[in-house]
């Protein structure tokens, strides 16, 4: 996830960043909401190992 110079910033985990790699139930906060990160299953099933 990438903030574009976002006047009231991004946050991961509590922490204002520019940039992060997003993981399962990764916390992020743009302005006053609130998400939860959780991959696609295609996603998840394309990074799976064999």
């Amino acid at each position: 996830m990438r903030d574009l110079r976002s006047l009231n910033g991004t946050y991961f985990d509590g922490v204002r960043v520019d940039d992060a790699l997003l993981s399962d139930g990764s916390e992020i906060q743009v302005g006053k909401f609130r998400l939860t990160f959780y991959p696609s299953r295609r996603d998840v099933a394309a990074n799976a190992e064999i």
